[in-house]
């Protein structure tokens, strides 16, 4: 067990602060070019531009359009930051295979049209997404209304915005399904949106890479800008939501022969801290856009010396990840607390100022499950505890179970693993859900972005959107489709070699090993729900047999793939049909399972096959008078859906 000291501004990593002078924000969009899909007043339908600061007034150059595309990029800090549970990619991994959310888990009961939740953002994904493709759509609406001096740039701007429409686009369509599309700025009311179908918006976004964007990026870009590598690697999750492998490997090549690397030695900050290695080095805020770290394609911004209109509330990986092992529930044999939040007074201390500086105030908004803590972890007769990956193996990377302690003076059992405490006394009489949600392992390399001020709940930091890791390991999935799994092989087994673990055989690798292998690089990075969905799909829609058998889209609402990966994974959920069924769990503790687990508010977690496609926003549907906006199959209002667009007519003027 280690001390993590706080990092404060020693080491700063000097990178380019163009990004960061030009984060001004213009409220400019918020009244007159905004897109609600909600009803609106007549009154707005021609608005007079009365302000410096309406777009007649901005767009009128290079720098008014640069404005915006610093705007586009701030958007993708949404995927990692935000207020406790709101940061888009931590409510993709609720969904999957390895964690529950920790207040929004009775998905049968409060997952529909009208689910409202500060915690999770759902309905509030679809709204969040629909704002930032407007925000694009701004610029390419725009792009021809003044008169290029050069168009070289005309081209680069337009291909930025072009492909971060594409991002929210790929994002939304994998995890709802067939959705509205909007090709250009709405400059006035409308209630007449019509849902398009998915393979129609994939098509009109992969097009757009392709003939727009794709070697017309730089090579290299400054930090939170794109660059043609981050094209090629948004360009591969399009076409492989499209099934279409050959451009996928293609455009993955493309990247992976270019100007990165996987990084395999130390670097950065903390380079020279024997107790960590490489895997913590990677994911240190300070080293993402580190100049010698050659594995960053794409990755947000967001640093506490920022203005405070640039910076956002900080990661919250802290709060969302760790445990709350400091709550008054965890109880020692006598029942009595046995730990606690350490005083300023007694961060001296070792147990006070270890756990404290290291775990912080979790709040466990995210239980992980025994797959994540263990399971996936047992390879080639490895377990957890001897496994020779450093992504899993113990000292800094992770925090286990038995070293969060009593730290509690007075306790009789300081000093001691809190867990065999809590099985000694009360905790062992009271639903195992307290135990999951108050004491856990740990992956802290992914969750310790210390606070840089107030309570510890995880700091402002860069994050990864893209990294060369991610790429070959999506070609490697392109391939395995493609009927190639040497070549699959090959690429997990150049992320696996890395981190040090075994290599796979070419006859081990499928689906579910690859995701697997997912799990174990990727955590917390990637939108997992939307991969799932994006596999649930093609399998269904070419009725191709997997582990969990075949499946079809006419039966897609009552079973499909992801469901039945969730289900055969995930043990918090009643319907777990995994191999651990009446087992104990690797620490030799009971195995509760579905039913019996009980979290604070008294929750249940439950799932339907449904769920895994999420519903559109009741608001929407609703307010959308004059047309006909579709509702997922299994929640209310499928009843009224029409047959959705196939095609996108919008006529080009890019």
């Amino acid at each position: 067990m280690y001390h993590f000291n706080k990092i404060n501004e020693v080491n700063k990593i000097e990178l380019n602060e163009l990004i960061m002078k030009r984060f001004i924000k213009y409220p400019i969009f918020l009244t007159v070019l905004f897109l609600t899909l909600t009803a609106c007043s007549e009154n707005f339908l021609e608005p007079e531009p009365k302000s410096f600061f309406a777009p007649e007034n901005v767009y009128t150059d290079k720098s008014g359009f640069e404005a915006q595309l610093v705007t586009l990029r701030k958007n993708l800090t949404r995927e990692h930051s935000g207020p406790r549970g709101t940061a888009l990619i931590h409510s993709q991994w609720i969904f999957g295979e390895t964690h529950i959310g920790g207040a929004f888990m009775h998905f049968n009961r409060d997952l529909g049209p009208i689910t409202s939740s500060d915690w999770f953002e759902i309905n509030g994904t679809i709204e969040d997404m629909y704002r930032f493709i407007k925000d694009a759509n701004v610029v390419i609406s725009r792009i021809n209304d003044i008169e290029w001096d050069n168009q070289g740039d005309k081209e680069l701007i337009l291909a930025e915005a072009l492909w971060h429409r594409a991002y929210w686009y790929n994002r939304m369509v994998n995890s709802y399904g067939d959705v509205p599309w909007i090709g250009e700025e709405v400059r006035s009311a409308r209630v007449d949106f019509k849902t398009h179908t998915r393979g129609a918006i994939l098509d009109k976004i992969q097009s757009d890479l392709e003939n727009h964007v794709i070697g017309v990026l730089p090579t290299s870009a400054e930090p939170g800008a794109v660059s043609n590598g981050a094209a090629n690697h948004l360009l591969t999750r399009v076409a492989m939501s499209n099934a279409d492998w050959d451009t996928a490997i293609e455009a993955a090549t493309r990247v992976i022969d270019g100007p990165y690397d996987l990084m395999t030695d130390r670097f950065g900050v903390e380079a020279d801290d024997p107790r960590h290695n490489v895997i913590w080095d990677l994911h240190r805020a300070e080293n993402v856009h580190a100049g010698d770290n050659t594995e960053t394609i794409l990755a947000s911004v967001d640093r506490y010396s920022d203005p405070d209109d640039v910076k956002t509330s900080g990661s919250y990986r802290t709060y969302k990840y760790n445990p709350s092992w400091h709550h008054s529930r965890v109880q020692d044999s006598e029942g009595a607390a046995c730990t606690y939040r350490p005083s300023e007074a007694e961060m001296d201390t070792l147990l006070g100022a270890a756990q404290w500086d290291t775990l912080g105030q979790g709040a466990t908004s995210a239980p992980p499950n025994q797959f994540f803590q263990y399971h996936v972890w047992e390879e080639n007769g490895y377990t957890y505890e001897n496994t020779p990956d450093l992504r899993r193996r113990g000292g800094s990377n992770w925090w286990e179970i038995d070293e969060i302690l009593c730290n509690v003076p007075e306790s009789v059992d300081y000093g001691q693993p809190a867990l065999t405490a809590a099985q000694n006394g009360t905790i062992g009489g009271q639903p195992p859900g307290l135990i999951h949600t108050s004491l856990f392992a740990a992956n802290v390399y992914k969750t310790y972005y210390p606070e840089q001020d107030g309570t510890p709940w995880g700091g402002n930091a860069d994050l990864y959107i893209f990294r060369l890791a991610e790429t070959l390991l999506l070609r490697a999935e392109a391939y395995y489709w493609n009927n190639q799994p040497g070549l699959a092989a090959a690429d997990i087994n150049r992320v696996r070699q890395r981190a040090g673990a075994e290599p796979v055989d070419a006859g081990d690798v499928t689906i579910e090993y690859i995701f697997d292998e997912t799990i174990r690089e990727l955590f917390f990075e990637t939108p997992r729900q939307n991969d799932l969905i994006r596999v649930a799909l093609y399998v269904a829609e070419e009725g191709i047999p997997t582990e969990y058998g075949t499946f079809s889209m006419e039966d897609f609402a009552n079973d499909n793939w992801a469901y039945q990966r969730i289900i055969h994974t995930n043990d918090f959920y009643p319907q777990y049909e995994g191999p651990y069924v009446g087992d104990t769990t690797p620490i030799g503790f009971e195995l509760p399972l579905g039913w019996q687990y009980r979290f604070l508010s008294g929750t249940t977690p439950t799932i339907s096959p449904h769920h895994v496609l999420w519903p559109i926003n009741g608001d929407f549907i609703q307010a959308n008078t004059q047309g006909t906006i579709n509702q997922n199959p299994g929640y209310p209002g499928v009843e009224r859906n029409e047959p959705p667009l196939e095609t996108i007519e919008d006529e080009e003027t890019y």
